[in-house]
């Protein structure tokens, strides 16, 4: 592959015309599989690269720390911030300066230079910075194994527990249950395909109807209570504020299954002093990942530079139709953010998540339908901002409001069906009508977030202003 000839496409201009790039970078290269060695025929193209700031970043007159293209996924770090991150040794930049020779496509007389003097950023941080990263990476392989391969048996062991103890904390706290009784066990199955399976013993007599609905809003109340109390856990072991939780995946969607897991998001704020103090902080959190509960937050800064590029995930977590948490802070942020919602950026997240996912998980004759879910869901948000130019609805079925012709429709119903009969991890026969709707629309999608105008809100001050006033005037942050 020509890396040179790819860079020098009109895909990415930006880094001819742009003042902050152009003859300043001093470096760049590969990044990502290609730069590894582990690249397949699916891999994407990552370049990184490093260019010198204005004498008025080093005046303080302006700030830069760097440019991303998230069309390209191409990262120019400015050289203050790339020395300040080589310096902890970081594992995400350190590694621009062991490429192959054939691997850097700029490489300047400076550029060169640092890669001569690259010895300079070894030190015994890179024990603690590459551990902690492959800790994390592995902490988070391991989980993902547990839910996608682990055996249907243990499976079903762990919800049940999880399911078993909600339930019997739900028995204790509620009066009703004098009039009746629910069991809940594990079983061998009826379904051929399951060897055991979880089943629910219910009686009851004589319970009045309200009684009965309150006793299922006060069960789906439990969860909501537990994932509260989390949060409150991780603000005093933080020492944050958090300022919105919401669900996001299946269950946000609408279409989780029984073995669905609960996603939970949040954004805080730490405190003004924090803010302040020159070491670096990690700008996310990571708190829990197991076969139930996957919690993890943004700091407030990193969800406002979110906005300014027009993350479109986090303009999911702030229409998330389930909502665990959200202070008055927080609705008067997401009234000023909206403004940055961008066609461009969320066309070319939606269509390269339903491109990825099509990629990687549906070209089997069998497939687990709920990765139909995530290769339709975003080509279906792709059509409503194609329609509506706005913010598309969270809930698959909102979006299949949209006019779609009726043999898709026909299909997606009888696959969520099978899904929610059959659950996340079953594989099913490959359905041709979807499919071949997910094959064309990627190709269209792709094509028409390439031709569109970068419509980016590019002003920073209302951000700055939402962002300072919350920290100077809130009472965490004294």
């Amino acid at each position: 592959m020509d890396f040179t000839e790819i860079m020098n496409s009109s895909e990415y201009d930006f880094l001819r015309t742009n003042p902050r790039l152009g003859n300043r970078m001093i470096l760049m290269g590969l990044g990502g599989s290609y730069a590894y060695g582990t690249n397949n025929e699916n891999s994407d193209i990552d370049f990184r690269g490093i260019t010198l700031n204005l004498p008025s970043d080093l005046l303080g007159l302006t700030q830069f720390e760097q440019y991303e293209d998230e069309s390209t996924d191409t990262v120019i770090y400015s050289f203050n911030k790339i020395i300040k991150l080589l310096l902890e040794c970081n594992p995400n930049t350190i590694e621009l300066l062991g490429l192959d020779e054939e691997q850097y496509l700029i490489k300047t007389v400076l550029g060169q230079e640092l890669l001569d003097h690259k010895d300079l950023f070894l030190s015994k941080r890179a024990a603690k910075s590459f551990g902690g990263y492959a800790s994390a990476q592995l902490r988070r392989l391991q989980n993902a194994i547990a839910r996608d391969s682990m055996p249907q048996q243990e499976r079903e062991q762990h919800i049940y527990h999880s399911v078993k103890n909600a339930l019997e904390d739900f028995q204790r706290k509620n009066e009703m249950f004098d009039k009746g009784r629910i069991k809940i066990y594990i079983d061998e199955s009826d379904n051929p395909e399951y060897k055991t399976e979880i089943f629910i013993d219910a009686e009851y007599k004589h319970l009045p109807l309200r009684d009965y609905e309150k006793m299922l809003a006060a069960m789906n109340n439990d969860i909501k209570k537990i994932i509260q109390d989390k949060l409150a856990e991780i603000e005093k072991k933080e020492n944050i504020k958090v300022l919105y939780a919401v669900e996001s995946g299946s269950r946000a969607w609408g279409v989780e299954s029984l073995d669905s897991d609960y996603d939970v998001r949040f954004i805080y704020v730490r405190t003004r002093e924090d803010y302040l103090k020159l070491e670096e902080r990690r700008d996310v959190i990571e708190w829990q990942l197991d076969e139930v509960l996957d919690i993890n937050g943004w700091d407030l800064r990193k969800a406002l530079i979110q906005f300014h590029k027009g993350n479109a995930t986090l303009f999911e977590w702030a229409n998330s139709p389930v909502v665990y948490l959200e202070t008055n802070e927080w609705k008067e942020i997401y009234e000023c953010c909206q403004q940055y919602f961008s066609e461009k950026a969320a066309l070319h997240h939606y269509y390269g998540t339903a491109n990825s996912t099509f990629k990687q998980y549906l070209q089997e004759d069998k497939v687990k339908y709920k990765k139909y879910i995530y290769a339709l869901r975003p080509l279906l948000a792709c059509r409503y901002i194609e329609s509506h130019h706005a913010i598309p609805p969270v809930m698959f079925d909102d979006l299949l409001k949209q006019d779609i012709p009726q043999e898709l429709s026909e299909e997606i119903e009888e696959m969520l069906e099978i899904k929610a009969r059959d659950g996340e991890q079953d594989a099913n026969p490959r359905m041709p009508v979807i499919h071949k709707f997910i094959e064309d629309e990627i190709v269209r999608y792709e094509q028409i977030s390439k031709d569109m105008a970068d419509d980016r809100n590019s002003d920073w001050e209302i951000l700055d202003h939402v962002f300072l006033d919350l920290i100077e005037n809130n009472p965490w942050s004294d």
